[in-house]
């Protein structure tokens, strides 16, 4: 969140087990997180960061318990929150909304369909689209989120983290072509302060404030009226 003062390295893998344990699903098994679900679960509890509990890209080996460690020493939670879905429109169309919403320090949570090479992402850490025989975009397979951090506009990338260790792509970061974002995101997720909607609309680019006041004109239907952060 925009000037949240919170540190960059919270931990994946403390995150995951609280919100798992928020939905009442096992931790130790692989499952989706929405946005949300955290969110909630940090209201209660705190987010240690990667050094008392650093990422480990074994799913196989999820443990059941939260680490005393990590339960001892956290340091983010969330007083309240809003979460808005960027919408068909600006996955689309958008571009330069995306760029705007990154430049401002706004982090997007995005799930993809997935239709790249697995194999080759993880040498390349490129994720492009590819063709069928017939010249048409192949059909995606699944789903799989991933966070938005950055952009390179004059080779038309985002920066996208992933969640499969340093050993993948490029240290565990991958370039989302802007030709594959149009084709197969799927949906993104960002949260956002009714105090961020306010004060961020001085001429520039509004991306930000206009998409928050659009879902706060709709009644914020998803999450609570605001986002606070509880650092240390």
């Amino acid at each position: 969140a925009l000037g949240c003062g919170v540190p960059e390295d919270l931990s994946e893998e403390d995150g995951y087990h609280l919100a798992a344990r928020y939905i009442k699903k096992d931790p130790a098994s692989d499952i989706g997180i929405w946005p949300h679900e955290l969110a909630e679960a940090l209201k209660t509890d705190r987010l240690c960061t990667e050094t008392d509990w650093p990422y480990n890209p074994d799913k196989e080996d999820i443990p059941k318990n939260r680490p005393n460690r990590a339960a001892q020493s956290g340091v983010c939670g969330v007083k309240d929150y809003l979460l808005f879905k960027v919408d068909e429109e600006l996955r689309k169309n958008g571009i330069s909304q995306v760029e705007a919403l990154l430049t401002r320090g706004q982090d997007i949570c995005a799930t993809f369909k997935v239709a790249w090479d697995n194999d080759v992402t993880r040498k390349t850490g490129v994720i492009d689209g590819y063709c069928d025989s017939a010249g048409k975009p192949v059909a995606s397979l699944a789903a799989h989120a991933m966070l938005i951090v950055g952009y390179d506009r004059d080779n038309r990338y985002f920066i996208v983290k992933n969640s499969y260790g340093e050993a993948y792509g490029k240290e565990g970061y991958v370039h989302v072509t802007y030709d594959y974002f149009s084709q197969y995101a799927w949906g993104a997720w960002i949260c956002i302060s009714r105090d961020q909607v306010a004060t961020r609309t001085n001429g520039e680019s509004n991306a930000l404030a206009t998409a928050g006041n659009r879902l706060l004109a709709n009644g914020g239907n998803v999450g609570v009226p605001s986002l606070n952060l509880l650092g240390q």
